[in-house]
């Protein structure tokens, strides 16, 4: 799985869920320039609401047979 397969990943699966999310502002997800490593941020009203999103985020990847076994 390429770093851009990751993102792809994501924008498809998790960016959908975390839009609709209360306190929403802004999802971004980018390559860093190392295969191994990339960069999501999500940013929300509240560092509680952001909380939430981080949960989300590991529930989505627990739950992702093709990212869980990267991780």
């Amino acid at each position: 799985m390429t770093d851009q397969d990751v993102i792809d990943e994501f924008n498809e699966g998790f960016a959908p869920i975390v839009t609709h999310m209360n306190g929403f502002q802004r999802y971004t997800a980018a390559k860093t320039g190392n295969s191994s490593t990339l960069f999501f941020m999500n940013a929300f009203d509240t560092e509680e609401l952001a909380h939430g999103a981080e949960e989300a985020a590991k529930s989505f990847v627990n739950e992702s047979p093709q990212l869980s076994n990267h991780t």
